[in-house]
């Protein structure tokens, strides 16, 4: 089964007992049969292992790789899985979050009929405490996707990913720098992708849902996102080659109006130390920041995960 018309899911898991049976029925209800899971237990000290091992006997008919290792962060699980991916397509899927039955035909459909394109992202549902919230629509596509990706923000979604397998070959694998990167390592991964030149294509339909729960991100882990957020825009621009006369403004606005939306969501959770920690940080980035905030903050995307 490799080939074009096969892929393989990758599926990290930590602490993911509570998510992880729901994650896997999605993945058994898509409509497109061609794939393989492969399944990483990145060190979970919970009962994810038993749960992973329970499914795999229950149906013995699909092909799962289950690995398991010592916790090397996301990065690292999701480069374990992708080393022994054998489908040339690859679909993310977080544990916690889930995929419509048609997710994989319609994203099979655009990398059949788009061979240019390496990689597909849909849209989301926001799910919270049981209820669709709202709806996170990624993109829009640019003809610079590197320079809108570092300027304006993540606009992508893991589990809303799926790519070609041989770009790996040529940007290399997700960071495994748990200090400078963790919990970003996605956005350091589609800049890289996209300053290649690689073509990304955004699938207007709502495909799959992300959870909103009290286990996505404690605070310290939020402000480690914040930081390493910045760390990849910092080091992204360090090596970008066809810089503008502008360019070292529009990246500090680009971390200012990063640190502002954060600050406005520690402000909306009464979280006072952090709000005006970050939103002194922005002023001192860019004073300019006031003028483009608002706009951005009419976009209501979750600080943290989505940078959108």
């Amino acid at each position: 089964m490799e080939g074009e018309a096969f892929f393989s899911v990758i599926i990290p898991v930590y602490n993911g007992e509570k998510f992880i049976p729901a994650v896997l029925n999605s993945v058994l209800n898509q409509t497109f049969k061609r794939y393989e899971l492969v399944i990483v237990n990145d060190g979970s000290p919970d009962n994810s292992d038993e749960i992973i091992k329970e499914f795999i006997c229950q149906y013995p008919t699909i092909q799962i790789t289950y690995l398991q290792q010592n916790n090397k962060g996301l990065g690292g699980a999701r480069n374990t899985a992708i080393q022994k991916a054998r489908g040339a397509l690859i679909a993310l899927l977080d544990q916690d979050d889930l995929w419509y039955p048609s997710k994989l035909a319609e994203v099979y459909k655009v990398f059949n009929e788009h061979p240019e394109v390496s990689l597909v992202c849909h849209n989301e549902a926001i799910r919270k405490s049981g209820q669709i919230v709202g709806t996170s629509s990624y993109g829009p596509n640019n003809p610079d996707m590197f320079r809108r990706l570092l300027f304006k923000g993540n606009c992508l979604s893991p589990s809303a990913v799926s790519f070609r397998k041989k770009i790996i070959d040529e940007i290399g694998y997700f960071s495994e720098d748990v200090k400078r990167v963790h919990f970003t390592e996605d956005y350091d991964f589609w800049l890289r992708i996209a300053e290649k030149r690689n073509t990304l294509y955004f699938l207007p339909a709502v495909l799959g849902e992300f959870t909103i729960h009290d286990s996505n991100y404690s605070y310290n882990d939020m402000e480690k996102i914040i930081r390493n957020t910045v760390n990849v825009l910092d080091q992204r621009f360090t090596n970008y080659r066809d810089k503008q006369s502008f360019d070292w403004f529009r990246l500090r606005l680009s971390k200012a109006n990063w640190y502002f939306r954060n600050a406005y969501y520690f402000f909306k959770t009464k979280q006072v130390r952090l709000f005006i920690k970050y939103l002194l940080l922005s002023i001192i980035t860019n004073p300019l920041v006031f003028f483009t905030a608002l706009t951005e903050l009419k976009k209501k995307s979750n600080p943290g995960r989505k940078q959108s």
